[in-house]
């Protein structure tokens, strides 16, 4: 009975069910729109082999808890994995959002940057472990970068390069 559903299972996910792409976006933090949830769940159906980070893989329940109550580390609508705002300085909203390859057991993730203006064009980040947050805007000065470190710091910096792709910056140390 469990291979006959395995089988099923497989077929579903092979056919594009609808109901598969919208479990991986499950994850996903309330307040997300329609149209971003569409373009993160169409990068997903084109990338099988990743899932969104989520809280959990976090393991950061009180950080969050915190973070969620004070709006200079995030407010309510935080999500240690999901950022939206101008990421490379075009005026445009981007999304960043954390992927983990989903046959690999391991504590990491990678950014994937999807840019507002083409939505074909993604960006994907060398490896990040889990547990290390992402950061973006207020209260942090202009320009804002997309900032990746552990709760409470400020570690590695994504600067945006014109060939659509990021540099990675780690703090001095």
């Amino acid at each position: 009975m469990r291979y006959i559903l395995a089988i099923y299972a497989s077929i579903l996910i092979l056919i594009g069910y609808p109901g598969i792409a919208n479990a991986e976006s499950a994850s996903l933090p309330g307040g997300i729109s329609r149209d971003d949830r569409s373009i993160i769940n169409l990068w997903l159906k084109e990338h099988p082999r990743y899932r969104i980070a989520s809280d959990v893989d976090c393991k950061c329940e009180k950080y969050l808890s915190r973070a969620r109550r004070d709006r200079n580390l995030g407010g309510a609508d935080y999500h240690p994995y999901y950022v939206k705002g101008d990421l490379n300085g075009d005026r445009v909203s981007d999304q960043a959002i954390g992927v983990i390859e989903k046959l690999k057991d391991n504590e990491e993730y990678r950014v994937l940057i999807i840019d507002g203006r083409n939505h074909h064009r993604a960006y994907l980040s060398n490896l990040f472990l889990l547990g290390e947050v992402m950061y973006f805007g207020f209260p942090r000065k202009k320009p804002y970068h997309l900032l990746i470190g552990s709760q409470n710091t400020e570690g590695a910096v994504l600067i945006p390069l014109r060939n659509g792709k990021y540099k990675i910056q780690l703090p001095e140390g």
